[in-house]
């Protein structure tokens, strides 16, 4: 049954993703505040687990955490100034373009990645599919003045959040996935 707590755990990261952007938006924060308030209340949050967990021993695993804690934040603050000017149903709608490029990026560091899922055709199947469906959604939003605008802004910004996911898969990938991901939403 905890091997599908994944599932559980990325619909809460989705709201919290959604939510973070609206709040940002209508009470028009300051990103640097706002984003401080959410980090702090994410350790208090996580706080009483983390004595519970086995901490990570591989050093490239701080290492990691390190640089994905210098760069998520850089792209949260400029995430929250554009969706002040453009609202936050264009940052949640163009933040999944963010997959397409970290797919991508990931296909290049590991290419023992693209014969797997050569070999799993079902799994490549569902992974074009999910890709598909996000460049024809996208392709809408190029009709879209604001949203086009926007999309013009936040590229460096996308491109800067695939490589903090790439970061974080590699930081993942030196440890043990369940303790390792309790702890690196932690320090994050």
């Amino acid at each position: 049954m905890t091997e599908y707590l994944w599932a559980f755990y990325a619909l809460i990261s989705a709201l919290s993703f959604a939510s973070m952007f609206l709040v940002s938006e209508h009470f028009k924060q300051n990103g640097v505040g706002f984003l401080s308030v959410i980090r702090l209340g994410t350790a208090l949050t996580l706080l009483p687990f983390v004595f519970f967990v086995e901490w990570p021993t591989e050093p490239l695993f701080y290492i990691y955490g390190g640089l994905v804690f210098m760069i998520f934040p850089l792209v949260d603050i400029f995430l929250f100034r554009v969706s002040k000017k453009y609202g936050a149903g264009i940052i949640t709608r163009l933040t999944p373009l963010t997959a397409i490029i970290t797919f991508f990026m990931w296909l290049v560091i590991d290419p023992q990645t693209w014969q797997s899922y050569l070999s799993k055709p079902w799994y490549t199947l569902g992974i074009v599919s999910c890709l598909c469906g996000v460049v024809f959604c996208t392709s809408f939003l190029r009709k879209c003045e604001v949203s086009l605008a926007a999309l013009k802004i936040l590229w460096p910004v996308f491109f800067l959040a695939s490589v903090g996911g790439i970061i974080t898969k590699l930081a993942l990938d030196s440890t043990d996935l369940s303790s390792g991901s309790l702890i690196n939403f932690f320090i994050e």
